[in-house]
This record gives structure tokens, sequence and C-alpha cells, in this order.
């Protein structure tokens, strides 16, 4: 009983190699290939995690060179809109420096209106008389201001 007491208090983990050296060695390598597992697993997980972080950085360059292609491409029409203005601005300069040409104003009234220039007989000369009062104040006065500050003046003298 002694002996049988003995034995069923060892534990597996205390198992000396001459007893059991085969079972020291099969759990052994279960462990190792256990641990080769987990490294193979490890090294595809980072491997793949590898591959979609680069891809999902090729994709990111990719959509900003397409941006960039896009604005470009928006650059460059909106360039041949500018250069149209400025040609159709330029004739419509040209057009109007026509237009308001004094020659071509003269010859249409002449012939078109039936104007002539007036002969020294018809001309009327007015002569004016210099002020002693400087222009501003000639023009203060008259003006909707200088009316406004005389109104102001009036009232601010009633008290």
């Amino acid at each position: 009983m002694l002996v049988a007491r003995a034995e069923y208090n060892y534990y597996p983990e205390e198992v000396t190699e001459e007893r059991a050296p085969n079972k020291k060695h099969k759990t052994n390598k279960k462990a190792h290939s256990r641990k080769r597992q987990r490294q193979k697993s490890k090294s595809r997980l980072f491997t793949l995690g590898f591959c979609i972080f680069t891809m999902a950085f090729g994709l990111f360059i990719l959509f900003g060179y397409a941006n960039i292609s896009r604005v470009n491409f928006e650059i460059n029409e909106l360039q041949t809109i500018k250069n149209q203005l400025e040609s159709e601005k330029s004739s419509l300069i040209a057009d109007l420096e026509g237009i308001k040409a004094t020659r071509k104003i003269a010859d249409e009234a002449m012939y078109k209106l039936g104007m002539v220039y007036p002969k020294e007989s018809q001309l009327v000369y007015i002569s004016v008389n210099e002020l002693n009062e400087p222009a501003d104040e000639i023009m203060a006065r008259n003006s909707i201001f200088g009316g406004i500050n005389r109104v102001l003046g009036l009232f601010s003298s009633l008290f």
C-alpha cells in the first residue's frame, strides 16, 4: 500500500529521463512544431499586412497623381477660356476706340445729320469776372454739402 501511495503522489513534470526518455522527446517535438506553426503564421500575417499596406500606399499615391492630372486639365481649360476672353476684350476695345474717334463722329454728324461748323458770326463769347473767393469755397457753397452745412449752421445758431 505504501508503494501504491508513493506512485500516486508523484507528478509527471518531474519524470527523470531514465524512466521515460521517449515521452519527453515527443513532447519536445510537438512543442517545437507548434512554435514553427506560430512563427509561420506570424510571418504570413506580417507579409500579408505589409502587402496590404504597400498596396494602400500605392493607391494613395495614384489617387494623388489623378487629382494632380485633373487639376492640370482644369487649369488648361481655364487658360484657353482666359485667352479667348482676352482676345475678345482686345477686339471690343478696338471697336470702342473706332466708335469714339472724333473724326468719325464729325464725319457722321456732317453727312448723316447735316450738321456744319458754326461761322464766326454765329459764335457768342461770354466774359467771366474773376472772383476773389477760392474755387473750393464756391464749390462748397454750391454743392449739396454746402447747403446741408448752411442748414445745420442755422439750426445750431438757434440754440
